[in-house]
């Protein structure tokens, strides 16, 4: 029995009841990344003493997000911000540092946090958002020592495997995220409902 059979089982009303308790449990869980990030920025920007794009960049993202959850609540616009919002973070962090290699560990993060949503869309946009970003710096600048890394000998090709790996890996997340939902879906059916396919 396949998502779609289970969703039609359901009906509209029970799913939209079921996306709603998991959303808003996450939705606290996300409150407190954002503020982490944001922490995490504030930490960099001392230690870098990039002020001005430190201090602009943290209140201008975490002030989005706080501004998102009041005006829309638990609702998809609020999802999709804060998947954009994580990956805005992680090219902030590769600005204040100049490029430094390890902080593109954050942008994978942001991905494999978003699959607590359990919905595919938000880590499609958030993924979109980092790679087009990225795109956008490699292919209209020809200086390699800009803030996208910190080692002049880095290559184009080098940022192309990079956006191949994260392509890999937001696709990665969205099926986990597609098979969260589904088991959260399923666990919401009763038993007896398998029991003349089981039999079979």
């Amino acid at each position: 029995m396949n998502l779609q059979q289970v969703e039609r089982f359901l009906g509209d009303d029970f799913l939209r009841d079921v996306r709603k308790s998991v959303h808003s449990r996450v939705d606290l869980t996300m409150k407190k990344v954002m503020i982490t990030f944001s922490v995490f920025s504030l930490i960099l920007t001392v230690l870098t003493g990039q002020y001005v794009i430190g201090l602009v960049g943290t209140t201008l993202f975490l002030g989005s997000y706080l501004y998102c959850v009041k005006l829309f609540g638990t609702s998809s616009l609020t999802r999709y911000a804060t998947g954009v919002l994580l990956q805005l973070f992680s090219l902030l962090y590769l600005f204040i540092i100049q490029g430094r290699e390890e902080l593109y560990f954050f942008s994978f993060l942001s991905l494999s946090i978003l699959i607590f949503y359990q919905e595919y869309k938000v880590i499609l946009l958030s993924s979109a958002t980092f790679v087009f970003c990225i795109s956008i710096s490699i292919f209209l600048t020809n200086n390699k020592s800009s803030w996208l890394t910190s080692s002049v000998n880095s290559s184009t090709t080098t940022y192309i495997l990079f956006i191949l790996a994260f392509t890999a890996q937001s696709f990665i997340c969205m099926y986990i995220a597609s098979k969260l939902w589904y088991q959260t879906v399923v666990s919401k059916i009763h038993p007896s409902f398998f029991k003349p396919e089981s039999s079979l």
